[in-house]
């Protein structure tokens, strides 16, 4: 079950993260866009906790030890769409400084490289 998941969160992260690093322009304006819109910032804090909590369920049918790194995105996805509703102004804020700040825009670009890379080869390697 989990490689399913490794091998699907890969295949979304990998040409996410390649476009953010080819259309830098292209993305930046689309965060700035996001954090700009409230209908938005709502309906992304129900995905985060639609995915977090089916991540979360699906622990008892994680059998191997990488079922922890699912479990912890499951949780992370829930605290995401938590401050989403509680404190869209902090989120906003984020996204912003991400997209104006070219140190944090290729730290985040580097960060979500290597989880793809990770998550393949926990999907199709090991």
């Amino acid at each position: 079950m989990e490689t399913f998941i490794f091998k699907v969160l890969g295949l979304i992260y990998l040409p996410i993260i390649i476009g953010m690093f080819v259309n830098k322009k292209h993305y930046k304006t689309m965060l700035l866009e996001y954090s700009k819109s409230a209908v938005a910032l709502f309906f992304g804090g129900i995905l985060s906790l639609v995915f977090g909590l089916a991540l979360i369920s699906l622990r008892s049918y994680l059998a191997s030890s990488n079922g922890i790194i699912i479990i912890f995105l499951g949780y992370a996805a829930i605290i995401e769409g938590v401050i989403l509703f509680v404190a869209p102004d902090f989120y906003k804020f984020l996204t912003q400084t991400i997209a104006n700040n070219e140190k944090y825009y290729k730290l985040c670009c580097i960060l979500g490289l290597l989880f793809g890379l990770i998550f393949l080869t926990l999907g199709y390697l090991i």
